[in-house]
């Protein structure tokens, strides 16, 4: 994955390094031939397998996903003109068996390829390209392929790449390595960190670039180890990611021509656990007073120092910026649930706020982000809770904000292997990051809550106010299919719910740091097709609008809707008691 010298190269043209990027079409093309149903069969994933008729070298291999007959995505990485493109946009025209693919580099530079698929199959496309580069509107390249054969990619290891691995160097001319072991530490950002062993300690090395990327199973990265060096690259083809071992081979030219097959493999680095059997490792670790039980899991704590060059994905336990803010919201959240329940709440390695936004902005949400040290210590909590604190009780999970998403994740994943713990759970508050449709058909054992009493079931909503409806804002929180139950009437439709009907929002007085219980006017509308809660409150919104929106009350989620909140707790401990 690393080169140790100045990676050399048959001299082979750099035309098809650009395939997914190009230009307008040769007059001499032939005119579009039947349909061949080519817009339904081109949907998907495609990488270049052959170039006339030869097995294409993996440095000039390139991604195409096709998201719709009409858009397309393309990634590459290109020794010879620097180009390094992941997942970049490009226009889709088809008509009949022609395809016209065109993106713009900058301002400056398009790309126009100009394909004739001669057939298309489940698992291949055969098709010929006229590829052209125009800057400022004037051709400066041309070229063409008489025949190529792209293959449908079944697996996309983008996700399963990020995280912490261990192995050995590549030589570029050939398969050799040294014994030394390496760690490469992959972000979702697409940089990583290269670490070199120094007696017993992992040292990371100074690298004034280093980035990578994965599409489907193509695998490249680019480094220089200060500004003025020359930059250096590498491409890899991914055979599979299993059991925590990656393996990845790439067909490479020697100087003379003649073709060998490398390999690498690399062995993921499991993170050391946290004993939970250590209270100091809970924020929160009760005397056991209650018949009910409650598992809070905090939001995100880990902000501004997640920004810092140089910063980690994930914080450790012992962070003072993490540790203020989580057990400031406890007060604010969690102590809802002291009335009713005994309250746990595990310090955990979240990801911080930089990271879990890359995640976000990259896949959608924020899983990828969670499924890494997050989960290993929240998975551990948990298996210690069970295990040795739980003694059969009915129980409450709970949280807010990333503790939300990994609540989310909890129930989909943790609790699928533990039905035994899911059949004694209350309820769970996942409040404050989205619940979707989508989530309750991939796994039929969720279920949504429908009134203020049912048991066993999912409440969740995020608060905003009108502008971030009116303008669609992005909510890092939100995502498509969300669902939401009002906390005022407890209903799923629209039906509006006054500011009379709020019992109880909780603030905490500036000049003596006490909790109070004021009116601050939170009514509380659902928009069905946002799936949020609107508030028309005169309160000062959630700072941050780069990841909430304008308009969005995050931070409130649940201090605004405290005392209702409290009494359904109570309501639903009461329905589980009486119906088991």
């Amino acid at each position: 994955m690393r080169q140790l010298k100045k990676w050399m190269l048959a001299a082979i043209l750099i035309c098809g390094t650009s395939v997914f990027m190009a230009c307008s079409s040769n007059e001499d093309n032939p005119a579009p031939q039947p349909d061949i149903n080519l817009a339904e069969k081109i949907v998907g994933k495609w990488m270049v397998a052959e170039l006339n008729g030869e097995a294409c070298p993996t440095n000039l291999k390139t991604v195409v996903t096709f998201d719709s007959p009409t858009k397309a995505y393309g990634s590459l990485s290109d020794f010879y003109s620097k180009s390094w493109n992941d997942e970049v946009e490009a226009d889709v025209k088809i008509n009949g068996n022609k395809i016209l693919i065109t993106a713009k580099e900058d301002d400056n530079t398009t790309h126009v390829l100009d394909v004739t698929v001669s057939s298309i199959t489940d698992t291949d496309m055969v098709l010929s390209s006229d590829w052209t580069v125009l800057v400022d509107g004037k051709e400066v390249y041309q070229e063409a392929y008489e025949e190529e054969r792209w293959e449908r990619v079944k697996n996309d290891y983008e996700s399963a790449f990020y995280g912490l691995w261990e192995g050995k160097v590549t030589r570029d001319l050939g398969d050799e390595t040294n014994d030394e072991l390496h760690r490469w530490e992959c972000m979702a950002a697409g940089t990583y960190a290269f670490y070199d062993k120094v007696g017993d300690k992992w040292v990371e090395a100074p690298h004034y670039l280093a980035d990578y990327f994965v599409d489907g199973t193509l695998l490249c990265t680019r480094w220089q180890d200060t500004k003025d060096s020359e930059e250096l690259r590498e491409w890899w083809e991914i055979e599979s990611i299993k059991d925590d071992v990656v393996k990845a081979t790439a067909l490479r030219v020697r100087e003379d021509g003649s073709t060998y097959t490398a390999s690498f493999q690399m062995t993921r680095v499991q993170p050391e656990t946290i004993d939970y059997s250590d209270k100091a490792n809970w924020l929160a670790f009760p005397e056991i007073t209650k018949d009910v039980d409650a598992i809070y899991i905090y939001s995100t704590s880990y902000v501004e120092s997640s920004f810092d060059d140089g910063a980690s994905n994930y914080v450790p336990i012992d962070n003072p910026e993490m540790i203020m803010f989580a057990n400031g919201e406890y007060e604010t959240n969690a102590t809802l649930f002291e009335e009713s329940c005994n309250v746990f709440a595990p310090y955990y390695r979240q990801a911080g706020m930089r990271y879990a936004n890359e995640i976000a902005k990259k896949t959608g949400n924020i899983d990828t982000a969670l499924a890494g040290l997050s989960y290993t210590d929240i998975k551990a909590s948990l298996d210690y809770y069970f295990e040795n604190c739980n003694n059969g009780r009915p129980f409450i999970i709970a949280g807010h904000s990333q503790g939300s998403a990994m609540v989310r994740y909890v129930l989909k994943n943790y609790f699928s292997e533990h039905l035994d713990y899911y059949q004694r759970m209350v309820a769970a508050y996942p409040i404050g990051f989205a619940i979707t449709k989508d989530d309750l058909e991939a796994y039929p054992h969720l279920k949504f809550a429908t009134g203020e009493s049912d048991t066993g079931v999912i409440i969740s909503y995020n608060t905003e106010g009108p502008k971030n409806v009116e303008e669609n804002a992005r909510n890092v929180a939100v995502l498509p299919g969300a669902i939401s139950i009002n906390p005022l009437n407890w209903k799923l439709d629209e039906t509006y719910a006054s500011a009379s009907e709020n019992k109880g929002s909780l603030v905490q007085n500036k000049e003596t740091g006490a909790r109070e219980f004021v009116d601050l006017g939170v009514d509380a509308q659902i928009n069905l097709a946002r799936g949020v809660i609107v508030t028309n409150t005169t309160a000062p919104v959630t700072e941050g609008k780069e990841f909430f929106g304008p308009a969005s009350f995050h931070e409130n989620d649940y201090s605004f809707f405290y005392k209702n909140l409290q009494e359904n707790v109570a309501k639903r401990i009461a329905a589980y008691k009486n119906n088991n």
